[in-house]
């Protein structure tokens, strides 16, 4: 295989190229077929893929077998190459010279003749040399290889980028004629390289990049001041595997992409949500490239500039490829919105040569009928060593790519069928990781879950609905106790697709209350209910869930506000406060809020402390109930068992031993609410009941 490839490459660099400004491949053979110039172009290719090194212009190991030598330069065996005096030729040896590449190598010699010449000798600049014909650019960086050898003490030798190419120079070396004369360096030539006067071979390499356009490069040697006047060669020079390629061509730095989805379909418009794909493959020779994102509305008017929006910078060492512009920008925090054109530049450069190179197109974001699927999983799931009952909410769609909000309402509702519904949590996140919603579900209610998605154009609503059966296992789904009715999702007025209109309609339960002391009484506020018509607030003194001792008693206001002051209450130590919001017929309660008011804390001059009512261990079922409510007691149970109107009024009461288990008959009380009370020690749990 390596002898197969070096054969190739052989084969390549005996074909005559073209002198395109960035590629060219010189030989020292004949066009050779057309094979031969199409392999010749593979390695070209091959050379010049993958970016800015090693674009070969020049490849010359003079091998040529010309008929005449001695005119090896005239007769075209070196294509592109050209004597500047004399008559320089190729050899396969010459006193004992081997060539450095190959078998041959270029031979020039320098002689004087003074007995003819009538100038001075400061103007005497005679010898020989050699020129290539190429088109170097200004601004490319090139470089020359070469091998050099001399004889004598050659007093001029160096290679010169010429600004006009110089003609072709046949003199004789045998006579006095002034053709033979080595032309003086042109006005505007550059010294490129100058070697060294030595008798072996030498390799040299030199980067160069000029700083105009030179049509010619030449090695010219001569001698100044020759140190006798005789017809005697003084100096011998020898070129081999002279070597010329483009090491850096700033034009090469191609930046180029355009749009398309995820398809790989090219396009402009995408539609809000739908990812923007950035296809860069046409971009050239970059190593590393630049990202950044502008923005103007959509139909601003013509010359309106770009805002910056977000930047990606630099990724460094890669090409640009095919690159998810949504999942991109949305790793940095930002999102492309609907109603705005955007521009985006990229730009490219390579190493220390390809310079910034942009280009900038744009696309526009508008907001189309696309579906958004708020959809999800819900779990009851059982946690910790007593089995409290949470909410877990899985498989659900992020849609990161439109910025998404999700919002997750917790509702809890006696009724299976609807309200009055009690707004027991909310949250907000983003991505679509599952979680636990809330940590704190009681038997005996239905949860109903709405879940909101909010993007830039538009918001839909879905809810579930769980039931928290006492009896619930790890792993098993919700049941629910025998001759209950469960509805299904068409029947659950919030479960499904929903209006999101109607949760501003629901009738939720006040949050936020907060008590202080005044003087002779108490200043109760809460958050307003939106479409609340009125809110009921009651005070339970030395209430049992949050006061160790004293008589319980209640007193009810009504009121238009959510504000409202309690007067001529005097020596209470311990109260709590509950606030009811009036929806049509639906009463909807707050959490109970206890309050110490000679306890330091939350009232006017740090006078009360209001705190939140014990979480209770046990459970009670059925709730709502038409007749039977039962209680199951996570520990044995030792104490009373109280059932109390929202009078205050004990109207059960039951004593208990060691008990898991115990219930009541509430079929010939009203429909209303009610209170189960359970003493054990100091331990009070205290439990709210609708009686259907």
């Amino acid at each position: 295989m390596k002898t197969l490839l070096s054969s190739l490459f052989y084969a390549c660099t005996q074909v005559t190229g073209s002198s395109p400004s960035r590629t060219l491949l010189l030989s020292s053979a004949g066009t050779g077929s057309r094979w031969a110039r199409l392999l010749a172009l593979f390695l070209a290719l091959s050379v010049s893929t993958g970016g800015l090194q090693a674009q070969l212009v020049l490849s010359e190991g003079f091998e040529a077998n010309c008929t005449t030598p001695s005119n090896a330069f005239f007769l075209g065996c070196f294509p592109s190459w050209i004597s500047t005096h004399g008559s320089p030729d190729n050899l396969s040896n010459f006193a004992g010279v081997s060539a450095y590449a190959g078998s041959k190598y270029a031979h020039g010699y320098v002689r004087y003749s003074f007995n003819c010449f009538t100038g001075t000798a400061a103007s005497a600049n005679r010898g020989e040399g050699v020129a290539i014909n190429y088109n170097f650019q200004a601004g490319i960086k090139y470089k020359i290889t070469y091998a050099f050898r001399s004889t004598g003490n050659l007093q001029s030798k160096e290679w010169l980028l010429v600004p006009n190419a110089l003609p072709n120079q046949t003199g004789s070396p045998n006579t006095c004629d002034l053709t033979e004369r080595v032309p003086a360096r042109p006005a505007g030539s550059v010294v490129v390289h100058v070697p060294g006067n030595n008798t072996t071979w030498q390799v040299y390499e030199q980067e160069f990049t000029p700083a105009s356009n030179f049509s010619q490069l030449w090695f010219r040697s001569a001698f100044d001041n020759p140190p006798v006047l005789n017809w005697e060669a003084f100096g011998r020079y020898f070129i081999d595997a002279v070597g010329i390629e483009i090491v850096c061509d700033p034009a090469n730095g191609v930046a180029a992409y355009h749009f398309e989805d995820a398809n790989g379909n090219p396009k402009d418009h995408f539609c809000f949500g739908q990812d923007v794909y950035l296809d860069g493959t046409a971009s050239q020779n970059e190593t590393r490239y630049y990202i950044d994102a502008w923005r103007r509305p959509i139909g601003s008017p013509a010359g309106t500039p770009f805002s910056w929006a977000a930047g990606l910078g630099w990724t460094l060492n890669q090409q640009v490829g095919v690159i998810n512009l949504s999942d991109a920008f949305a790793a940095q925090g930002y999102y492309f919105e609907p109603g705005y054109e955007y521009q985006i530049k990229l730009a490219i450069s390579g190493e220390d040569c390809i310079t910034w190179t942009e280009v900038l197109h744009e696309f526009k974001i508008e907001c189309c009928n696309t579906f958004i699927y708020p959809g999800f999983g819900l779990d009851l799931v059982q946690q910790g060593t007593l089995g409290d009952l949470s909410l877990y909410v899985h498989s659900y769609q992020g849609y990161e790519n439109m910025n998404a909000t999700h919002e997750w309402i917790v509702l809890a509702s006696p009724n299976q069928y609807g309200g009055p519904y009690s707004q027991i949590y909310s949250t907000t996140t983003t991505g679509s990781a599952n979680f636990v919603l809330y940590d704190q579900v009681q038997p005996g209610l239905f949860y109903t879950v709405i879940h909101k998605i909010t993007t830039a154009c538009d918001e839909v609503c879905f809810g579930k609905q769980r039931y928290a059966d006492e009896f619930f296992r790890d792993g098993e789904e919700a049941g629910v106790p025998d001759g209950l009715d469960v509805p299904d999702s068409e029947s659950c007025e919030l479960c499904g697709f929903i209006n999101c209109a109607i949760l501003d309609e629901i009738c939720y339960a006040p949050s936020n209350v907060r008590v202080s002391q005044i003087s002779g009484g108490f200043f109760i506020t809460w958050d307003a209910v939106h479409g609340a018509t009125g809110y009921t607030v009651i005070i339970t003194a030395n209430d049992p869930d949050c006061c160790s001792e004293g008589e319980v008693f209640e007193i009810g206001v009504s009121t238009f506000r959510n504000s409202l002051r309690f007067m001529n209450l005097y020596n209470l130590d311990c109260i709590s406060v509950q606030v009811a919001a009036h929806c049509g017929r639906d009463l909807s309660w707050s959490e109970k809020v206890c309050f110490q008011p000679h306890r330091p804390g939350t009232g006017p001059d740090g006078a009360g402390q209001a705190l939140t009512a014990p979480v209770s261990k046990a459970r009670v079922f059925p709730n709502p109930t038409n007749s039977e409510l039962n209680i199951s007691f996570e520990t044995p149970h030792t104490g009373q068992v109280e059932v109390i109107d929202a009078l205050g009024r004990v109207i059960a009461q039951q004593t208990t031993e060691e008990s898991m288990n115990t219930s009541f008959d509430l079929s010939g009380q009203p429909a209303g609410f009610y209170w189960l009370i359970a003493r054990s020690g100091d331990q009070v749990q205290k439990f709210k009941v609708v009686k259907q």
